[in-house]
């Protein structure tokens, strides 16, 4: 097979993953939600920032390296397993120590036991890595897929299972547990190898080298992405953090699952035209505003019929979480299109000042919950709402600069998009709210739905007809690409 022909298999298993996986999680999570409360759910969050912050320690940004360097030898493998397991076990027991002092601070004893088991993913992730990476490196991603979709399914049945015979949160740990664990085996049983009983400093200090400066990267993203949750836990109830993380759960859902297939291809097709930046920049503009006309719509009808399809889903119990869904969801408007920038400035090879900014906007997002969360939790969600939208025009503005896109051409685009969704959605809301105000409320959500369809479609089609053109080309492109 051919490195083309590799790059394309590639592609696919791993949207084929990426929207397995999803469907499995949701599945889940609807079944979940409907057995267990959301403190459950809030007990997990509270403590996702240790375990992420372990998880992305552990690998070390080796992972990378190992992937980066070109004919990466059994000395190095073997190097960074030893390395990885090593860390591993010193920051499990790290956690294990510090877990009744964890649960003190959020006030929430069964948490010391929750961290003491939840902690042992740390130590069976650290197993599985490097054969992780060998099969990256290798290209072989159809193993890479079909071992995580089993070690999800396998652990979403089993969490289930638990869940209707009254296991309460420790079917959430236990789904976690299993998928670390199960997938931690299968990499051993697809990928044949094994370490040596070698560690070389040499390959150690080679390899952070350029993991070093990824690991510093991967902990500031992933402690700006979780942090809510700790100042959340401290501030407010279990309740109020397990609410907040299944309103964030459908965000993402709505927010990044075209965003994560398209940013999978935007990368290479940027750097194909590096050194011709007028093209690059009218590739940019393309992709920006389909993925605007496909994703502005969405946003604003999952935000109009909230409220029916969280109580259809989850039942009233978690009704509480449609406001936080809603704010979710416009910062998500943002969200969705912030990589497509950074993809493009990063195509040009500006990756120190990529990782600047990284940093700059990472401690920006955080001031910005500090500041929110004195007005209570929708204060903080609001905060990560507005930091969307910082990062989306921190992106705009690097590209301005370096692609010389200008980002108020740019923000027309998405204004003029913007407007047309938000007239067709309050065009199915007044008609929803003023005529059927009398009817179930799924009856309508379903009218709305229909409605909405039509406005959208009809106003784009009469103050946005180029639109159109321009979600033919898109895909002309991607088919191409393809073939």
């Amino acid at each position: 097979m051919s490195l083309g022909q590799q790059t394309v298999s590639g592609v696919a298993w791993t949207t084929v993953q990426r929207f397995a996986t999803l469907f499995l999680a949701f599945v889940a999570n609807l079944v979940l939600a409907r057995l267990l409360s959301p403190d459950d759910f809030g007990c997990i969050a509270l403590l996702m920032v240790f375990i992420s912050l372990s998880q992305i320690f552990v690998d070390g940004g080796f992972g990378a390296a190992l992937i980066q360097k070109k004919d990466p030898t059994q000395d190095d493998y073997s190097t960074i397993f030893y390395w990885n397991l090593l860390l591993a076990l010193g920051l499990y027991f790290l956690l294990f120590f510090l877990a009744p002092v964890i649960a003190r601070y959020y006030e929430i004893p069964i948490l010391k036991e929750i961290l003491r088991v939840q902690g042992l993913i740390i130590i069976l992730d650290s197993f599985g890595l490097v054969h992780k990476n060998n099969l990256r490196k290798t290209l072989q991603f159809k193993k890479i897929s079909l071992i995580v979709l089993g070690a999800n399914l396998i652990a979403v049945i089993i969490a289930i299972t638990m869940a209707y015979n009254g296991f309460g949160v420790w079917c959430l740990v236990a789904q976690q547990l299993l998928i670390s664990g199960m997938s931690t085996v299968l990499y051993w049983i697809f990928n044949r190898w094994k370490p040596s009983l070698v560690f070389s400093k040499k390959s150690f200090k080679e390899l952070f080298g350029f993991g070093g400066f990824i690991l510093l990267s991967n902990m500031i993203v992933t402690f700006a992405n979780e942090v809510q949750a700790l100042i959340m836990g401290k501030m407010y109830t279990a309740r109020d953090v397990g609410l907040y993380s299944q309103a964030r759960k459908f965000e993402s859902i709505m927010s990044n699952t075209a965003s994560t297939v398209v940013n999978q291809v935007t990368f290479p097709i940027f750097s194909k035209f590096q050194d011709d930046l007028e093209h690059l920049q009218n590739i940019l503009r393309r992709i920006t505003k389909v993925m605007a006309f496909v994703v502005f719509p969405a946003m604003i009808l999952v935000i109009l019929i909230a409220k029916p399809a969280i109580v259809l889903m989850l039942t009233d119990k978690w009704v509480d979480c449609v406001p936080f869904f809603q704010i979710l969801c416009i910062g998500g408007m943002a969200e969705a299109l912030g990589d497509i920038n950074y993809n493009a400035v990063a195509a040009i090879g500006k990756s120190r000042v990529l990782f600047r900014w990284t940093c700059i906007k990472s401690v920006l997002g955080l001031l910005l919950i500090i500041a929110g969360s004195f007005f209570g939790v929708r204060g903080i969600i609001w905060a990560v709402t507005i930091r969307f939208y910082l990062v989306f025009l921190i992106h705009a503005s690097l590209a301005a600069h370096y692609l010389n896109f200008s980002i108020f051409i740019q923000l027309k685009d998405l204004f003029d998009i913007a407007l047309v969704a938000a007239a067709a959605g309050a065009v199915a809301y007044l008609i929803g709210a003023k005529l059927f105000v009398g009817l179930n409320m799924y009856y309508i959500a379903v009218i709305q739905i229909v409605i909405y369809a039509i406005a959208y479609l009809l106003l784009a089609f009469v103050f946005n007809r180029p639109m159109f053109g321009e979600v033919k080309y898109i895909i002309g492109t991607f088919l191409h690409k393809k073939k």
